[in-house]
């Protein structure tokens, strides 16, 4: 794997540093994509990646998915153009993994294009080179802070053309979390009852002590009448 040139913006230097350019043995691809991630890492603005291959690696030391964690947080996208033919995957090494480049700037944040001649190579780049040109960043503020392990989905969509975008965002959290609320009410309701409970035998105690201690009379039978009279008064006789 080879370092052909660094970051610049003269374009001679990278005809010149493309024309050095050698196939050679096995390909790398994953590994190359990580080795390309560093040099961006201190890179400010846009950011983007066109890989030219037939997706047949057999030499990394690293996986699709690695790279996709590498870059993710950077902002990096990466686009892919499939050159090969292919038919001829699993048969010879002039094949293409189509599916591989294709998901792979799928994931990435990227496009995938299949070139089998120069002028769809030109074409492609001149694209993807319109396309970097032209893009605007949208931030969205969702109005759910919970980390309730649950994905926001996002879509835009521009009106009066073709171009549309989605995205996914997963905040963690494996316990659902639900907004706190002013629990004091309840709690204090929950003590009343509790304390009420508390002390029910004691009261039902102390009032059945009561009622056996007030003076103990006859019944009176139903429809008995009660008439109450004065008590006689003695009589004096003076002679």
């Amino acid at each position: 794997m080879q370092y052909a040139q660094p970051l610049t913006a003269d374009h001679d230097a990278l005809k010149s540093a493309i024309d050095r350019l050698k196939a050679e043995h096995d390909t790398a691809m994953y590994n190359a994509l990580a080795q390309a991630a560093n040099v961006f890492a201190d890179v400010t603005g846009r950011k983007a990646i066109i890989l030219l291959a037939d997706g047949l690696d057999n030499r990394s030391t690293i996986t699709a998915d690695e790279v996709i964690q590498q870059i993710d947080p950077s902002g990096l996208s990466i686009s892919t153009i499939g050159l090969g033919d292919p038919s001829q995957l699993g048969v010879s090494n002039a094949a293409l993994d189509e599916q591989a480049l294709r998901s792979l700037a799928d994931r990435a944040g990227g496009a995938f294009g299949y070139a089998n001649d120069v002028e769809s190579l030109r074409g492609l780049y001149e694209q993807y080179g319109r396309a970097l040109q032209s893009e605007y960043v949208i931030t969205y503020t969702s109005p759910s802070a919970l980390r309730d392990g649950l994905n926001r989905s996002l879509s835009v969509s521009l009106s009066g053309t073709t171009g549309q975008a989605a995205a996914e965002y997963n905040p963690g959290g494996l316990i659902p979390e639900v907004a706190r609320r002013n629990t004091l009410p309840l709690f204090v309701g929950a003590l009343a009852v509790l304390a009420a409970l508390l002390f029910a035998p004691t009261l039902v105690a102390r009032g059945a002590d009561l009622i056996s201690k007030l003076p103990k009379g006859k019944l009176l039978k139903k429809g008995a009448r009660v008439r109450l009279q004065e008590e006689s008064q003695p009589r004096i006789r003076l002679r």
